[in-house]
C-alpha cells in the first residue's frame, strides 16, 4: 500500500475524529465555564470573609462564608478552592472559639472547635481547644456523660461574676 493508496483510507478516518474532538473541546469549555461560574460566589465569600477577619470581624467573616458554603454543591466543595475555604472556616471557627474559651464561655468553645473539626479533621488548634473545653466539662461527669450537663454557659458567667465580684 502505497502513501498515495492510504491517505483517502486514512483521510476519511481522520475527519469524524477531528470533528469530535473539536465538539468535545467545545462541551469542554463549555462545562469548564459553568463549573467556574458556580464557583464564583463562594470565592467572593471566600475575599470578603478574609476582608472582614483582617479588620477584626471573624464573626461576620465566618457567617457570610459559611452560608454561601452550606449552599455549594458537593461536587464543587471538593476542589482546591473548596479546600481553601474548608481551612479558612476552621480556623476562623477555632478563633471564636477561643474568644468564648477566654470568657469561660466553655460549652460554646467546645461547639466552635468541633465545628472546626468537622471542616478541618487534623486541625492542632481545634484539637488543643477541644482538649481545653473538654477538661473543664467532664468535671464532675458521670460515666457515660460526654460532658457534664450542670456546666452550662449559664454556669460559667455565674461563676465569672463571682469572680469578678472577688476582685
Amino acid at each position: 500500500l502505497s502513501l498515495h493508496d492510504a491517505l483517502p483510507i486514512f483521510g476519511f478516518g481522520l475527519f469524524p475524529v477531528v470533528g469530535i474532538s473539536s465538539g468535545l473541546q467545545d462541551q469542554l469549555a463549555v462545562e469548564t465555564q459553568k463549573r467556574e461560574q458556580a464557583m464564583r460566589p463562594l470565592q467572593q465569600a471566600l475575599v470578603q470573609g478574609e476582608q472582614l477577619a483582617k479588620q477584626g470581624e471573624t464573626l461576620r467573616a465566618w457567617e457570610g462564608l459559611i452560608q454561601v458554603w452550606q449552599q455549594t454543591p458537593e461536587s464543587l466543595q471538593e476542589t482546591s478552592l473548596g479546600q481553601q475555604v474548608r481551612q479558612e472556616l476552621a480556623g476562623w471557627e477555632v478563633s471564636l472559639g477561643e474568644g468564648e474559651m477566654l470568657q469561660s464561655r466553655w460549652p460554646k468553645a467546645r461547639e466552635w472547635a468541633l465545628r472546626a473539626l468537622q471542616h478541618n479533621p487534623n486541625h492542632a488548634g481545634a484539637r488543643g481547644l477541644l482538649e481545653k473545653a473538654d477538661a473543664v466539662l467532664r468535671r464532675g461527669a458521670v460515666a457515660g456523660e460526654e460532658v457534664n450537663p450542670a456546666l452550662t454557659d449559664r454556669f460559667f458567667e455565674k461563676l465569672q461574676g463571682v469572680r469578678d465580684g472577688l476582685r
